[in-house]
């Protein structure tokens, strides 16, 4: 696995122009594309892809993240059940990370 990871790594340094170097401080929506095709290949033989056959995917970049809690008087999803949704900065999530590494508010 780390020898896969690995491989997906340089492949992403190499081929985007977005990446400068492991703490890539850019990222593009076409390097969500392309990970997804090499996890996709190198772990999965490509098996993703092929059972989406022609279901296009979409890959965007956002600055906050959605989340979706199960809650009866939410909107109905497509699996049935209904959902509230909160979206999230990401930059609040970073600090929540910071927090939990430090266990103090590290702004």
């Amino acid at each position: 696995m780390a020898a896969r990871t690995r491989l997906i790594y340089d492949i992403m340094l190499r081929e985007s122009p977005h990446f400068d170097g492991g703490n890539f401080a850019t990222i593009h929506s076409s390097d969500l594309k392309r990970l997804f095709h090499q996890y996709d290949t190198s772990f999965f033989k490509a098996k993703i892809g092929a059972t989406l056959g022609r279901t296009p995917l979409h890959f965007r970049l956002s600055k906050r993240t959605t989340i979706l809690v199960q809650d009866a008087r939410g909107r109905r999803h497509s699996d049935g059940n209904r959902y509230s949704t909160f979206h999230i900065p990401v930059e609040s999530l970073e600090a929540l990370r910071r927090v939990n590494q430090t266990g103090s508010d590290a702004r």
